[in-house]
């Protein structure tokens, strides 16, 4: 697969030989550095306390190698993610001047902290596809607990149609996304029998998604379904087309009678809720708030287009928004939209540091995708999870919800826009 960055192609040589002197010089450290990224990995899965609890011993050993891997550190600043998470952070904190409440400012700041974890990844970054496989095996964790639910083992989420496990149900949709992108990816893997396993992962995650009861997640998966199709039929007609449409077929039909009993309430009530907020102007349902927050972000927006009402003001503004309107209703944090909160909150400079962000992690995703997408298994994973992300963060702020800023840093660190090629998948 060859590389559309000419100037990277120039510098890869020494950027590779940089790597195999760390290597050959440090062996152990290597071993042990790989192994605290797989757990960090791992972690993304995990509930949020214990998520952030596998990072530390990740940066500490970053931090404790610093002396063997300065040879590779000099490429990971010249990397554009790394630049533009600081320049984020800087504009966040000063819009903090003008925010109404800048302790809350600090908390949705508090995110941008996961970049320290796509640096501590770089000097492993050889190790993507392991990396990947650990990361998906936190989400199976996850997933065992979603079912222990389910059959009613436990019951962490009491209200009806939220099987969310140990992932809170609100943001359990946005989470998915990460999953169901490499699953996804597996159906283009090289070897049919992987194809296979991809197919009925991806209707797995597809089915512990419809049970988080998040319809955002929703319809953001099936988003990231119509996106992807077109890879995943090209492969699946190449490769086996009777076998594997028949096991389509079945999964499917598995699928979709499981969904229509799981997700139908579900979607009954959120057509009443909409109706209700856009015709009768009754904001008092999930659904109807979501839209009223949405009409808020965008008016403070256009109020303060600039600089926005500051890191933290979302709910102040809210409060002036219902008052002028004399309505009265509950308000939160953030608009539950990453674009319209960015916005809101930072504004127009907000907005374009967030853009250059969003691009610089899609080209580093999309490094290595010239040419057939399954020369590799697990190739695209990246880029459909960040995809995924992406669609979901229509109905969620993804840039504060730990575990989504989480899984940001840790796609940004393993997909760095110039990186070093990729080495087996061992330790």
């Amino acid at each position: 697969m060859s590389n559309p960055d000419p100037q990277l192609r120039l510098r890869k040589p020494r950027l590779n030989a940089a790597f195999d002197a760390l290597e050959a010089a440090s062996p152990t450290g290597q071993r042990v550095h790989i192994a605290a990224a797989a757990l960090a990995m791992f972690g993304a899965g995990l509930p949020t306390t214990y998520a952030e609890a596998c990072q530390l011993p990740l940066v500490l050993v970053a931090l404790a190698r610093l002396p063997s891997t300065r040879r590779v550190a000099p490429a990971l600043f010249a990397q554009p993610f790394f630049w533009l998470v600081c320049l984020w952070a800087a504009w966040h904190a000063l819009t903090l001047a003008w925010s109404a409440d800048p302790s809350e400012g600090l908390d949705q700041l508090g995110p941008s902290r996961f970049a320290l974890v796509s640096i501590a990844l770089w000097p492993v970054v050889r190790r993507r596809r392991l990396l990947l496989v650990w990361m998906l095996t936190g989400y199976l964790a996850g997933f065992a607990a979603q079912l222990a639910e389910i059959v009613g083992l436990w019951d962490p989420n009491p209200a009806s149609g939220r099987d969310s496990g140990w992932w809170d149900p609100a943001v359990a949709g946005s989470i998915l996304m990460v999953p169901l992108g490499i699953a996804l990816s597996l159906i283009i893997a090289p070897r049919s029998r992987t194809t296979i396993w991809g197919i009925a992962l991806t209707i797995f995650v597809v089915l512990m998604l419809i049970a988080t009861g998040t319809r955002g997640g929703w319809l953001a998966g099936a988003g990231l379904l119509v996106i992807a199709s077109p890879m995943v039929l090209k492969h699946m007609l190449g490769t086996k087309p009777f076998v594997t449409v028949g096991v389509v077929a079945v999964l499917s039909a598995i699928a979709l009678g499981a969904a229509f009993g799981i997700a139908g309430d579900r979607v009954s009530e959120a057509r009443e809720e909409i109706s209700a907020a856009l015709i009768d102007k009754d904001y008092d349902s999930s659904t109807g708030r979501r839209i009223q927050m949405y009409a808020v972000a965008a008016d403070a927006f256009v109020d303060h287009p600039i600089a926005g009402v500051g890191a933290g003001g979302f709910r102040a503004y809210w409060g002036e928004w219902l008052d002028k309107r004399g309505l009265e209703n509950s308000r939160l944090d953030h608009a539950h939209n990453a674009v319209l909160h960015t916005a809101a909150t930072t504004g127009l400079v907000g907005l374009l540091i967030g853009l250059g962000l969003v691009v610089t992690l899609y080209r580093g995703t999309m490094v290595g995708l010239i040419g057939p997408v399954h020369a590799r298994t697990l190739e695209a994973a990246p880029l459909l999870a960040v995809v995924g992300l992406t669609l979901v963060s229509v109905f969620d702020a993804v840039q504060l919800n730990q575990q989504t800023a989480l899984a940001i840093g840790l796609l940004a660190g393993i997909c760095p826009l110039r990186r070093p090629r990729e080495r087996s998948m061992g330790f």
